[in-house]
């Protein structure tokens, strides 16, 4: 484990959970000495990849599916649940898929199938089980 400090406050925690000797896990604390933020290595590997964020019941996870420290995939959990995410699938800097869940279950996804306007297009419904029960194109902007 290692601690970085800023005038005398813990600001940042590295640390080894599977005793490697490679950091992969990461511990941000705010002015306040509370936790902000924890990132971990998907791959243990000490290439930080994953974020996470709880305030409350609310959790958000930012992942950077690249590892290339820039997340581009981001989730929203409430109550321990994924109700949705959005994530930038083509790496230019948008969000270019949405998806709503209920109940863990995936009941929209939408879709910007030019990938450069920041607005979906596309919209696919899901029903309970699974199964793509509508899709709509060209759907009004939101």
């Amino acid at each position: 484990m290692h601690a970085y400090l800023f005038n005398g406050r813990t600001v940042r925690i590295e640390l080894d959970g599977n005793g490697d000797g490679i950091v992969d896990r990461w511990e941000y604390y705010r002015p306040d000495g509370q936790l902000d933020r924890i990132g971990t290595s998907s791959e243990a590997d000490g290439i930080e990849d994953t974020w996470v964020t709880q305030r409350g019941t609310q959790m958000r996870v930012d992942v950077a599916t690249r590892r290339d420290g820039v997340a581009d995939r981001h989730e929203f959990h409430e109550n321990g649940a994924l109700v949705r995410t959005e994530q930038d699938s083509n790496g230019d800097g948008r969000i270019d898929e949405w998806q709503r869940f209920e109940g863990g279950v995936l009941r929209e996804l939408l879709i910007d199938s030019t990938q450069s306007s920041g607005r979906p297009d596309q919209r696919f419904m899901y029903g309970r089980d699974g199964s793509v029960q509508r899709v709509d194109s060209n759907i009004p902007p939101q």
